[in-house]
């Protein structure tokens, strides 16, 4: 399963969609997770979404801490599951939550 999450600093999740100026990526399976990636995205203000949607090809879950409807609507028309945590929360500690779901067989 590969994660990506809106970030401005690399370690939390502290953006919302719109907003991130770059995507972590991180492929996490039951035995374990790797930071997969990193995304900058400095497209045109009204193509950051787009560009971002790309960006995200491959990934089966974004985290961000806030997202618009229309963008969680673009992503799930590329398969993307949208999910939402508290700014400030720890990318890795994320992480580590769905390898352990994954670990004992439950759905992240």
């Amino acid at each position: 399963m590969r994660i990506a999450f809106a970030t401005r600093d690399g370690h939390h999740l502290d953006e919302q969609f719109r907003a991130a100026p770059r995507l972590v990526i991180y492929e996490v399976t039951a035995a374990g997770f790797l930071r997969h990636g990193e995304a900058a995205v400095s497209a045109a203000p009204g193509r950051r979404s787009e560009a971002k949607a790309w960006a995200l090809a491959g990934c089966d879950v974004l985290y961000a801490a806030a997202i618009g409807p229309s963008s969680v609507a673009r992503l799930a028309a590329r398969g993307i599951q949208v999910a939402t945590a508290p700014p400030g929360a720890g990318i890795e500690d994320l992480v580590r939550a769905h390898q352990a779901a994954l670990a004992e067989g439950r759905a992240a």
